[in-house]
């Protein structure tokens, strides 16, 4: 396997990616509060800690920020776009953002360019090796799929989650929500926590309370949804921790 050496900020979370999903989840929590921020100092504040998180998740060098928060920003965009009318809030958030990174870019062009060329360097530096681009996540996603594929009690029922990277012999987690799913409960496992999550969307109230959600109070759970394709999440407490307060900020966001 190849190795990265590039020295990346983790902050408290012990781990750059999860850090960084940190910072997104808080990002994308605030827009609850701006889009209901009648204050001016409050719609003048408020975009310059939004550009103060992205530039602590900058510091990660995180290739999974970069695209998480590019891919989100893009949404909220669109969502803009369309609905002009009844977004005029997200609208002057967003020119305060440009207008903020203006100044910053004219008084730290050197610095920002220098992350930024730093974070891009995670992509360009790797593009003739797959497997450090991904940092190795391929390669470990194959050796999992062989240990399944060898035994059909494994492959029907998983191995367990308890320390099941080490048990399993390849010592690396999976970085695959759905591959640990399904390294961790099998096929029968997998499928009866699909169908058991279908259940809950279709028979409960709540769901209606989901369903008939703005995008904007769906964009930290989207951000952990697409975060969780390239980091564990069942074997470490914060995913769950981080999950909470996703779905807590779909209820907030209809409440008032």
């Amino acid at each position: 396997m190849n190795y990265n050496a590039t020295i990346r900020f983790h902050g408290g979370a012990g781990d750059a990616n999860y850090y960084s999903m940190y910072i997104m989840i808080a990002m994308f929590c605030m827009l609850y509060i701006i889009s209901r921020e009648t204050n001016k100092i409050g719609r003048m504040v408020y975009p310059f800690l939004f550009l103060l998180l992205m530039a602590f998740g900058v510091l990660s060098l995180s290739r999974m920020f970069l695209l998480v928060v590019t891919f989100l920003c893009f949404l909220l965009v669109l969502k803009v776009v369309f609905t002009v009318r009844k977004s005029k809030r997200l609208i002057t958030f967003i020119m305060f953002i440009v207008t903020y990174l203006s100044i910053f870019i004219v008084y730290y062009s050197k610095d920002i360019m220098s992350a930024i060329g730093l974070l891009f360097s995670r992509f360009t530096d790797f593009i003739d090796d797959p497997a450090a681009l991904t940092s190795n996540r391929n390669i470990i996603a194959e050796q999992y799929l062989e240990l399944m594929s060898s035994d059909y009690i494994h492959l029907i029922f998983g191995i367990g989650i308890q320390d099941y990277h080490i048990r399993s012999g390849v010592l690396l987690e999976t970085h695959n929500l759905l591959l640990e799913l399904f390294v961790v409960w099998g096929i029968v496992g997998f499928f009866v926590f699909l169908v058991f999550i279908l259940t809950i969307f279709k028979n409960t109230k709540p769901s209606k309370i989901f369903f008939g959600t703005s995008l904007i109070g769906w964009l930290p759970l989207l951000c952990i949804g697409v975060s969780f394709l390239s980091i564990n999440a069942m074997s470490n407490e914060s995913s769950f921790l981080l999950l909470l307060f996703a779905m807590k900020n779909i209820y907030e966001y209809e409440r008032i």
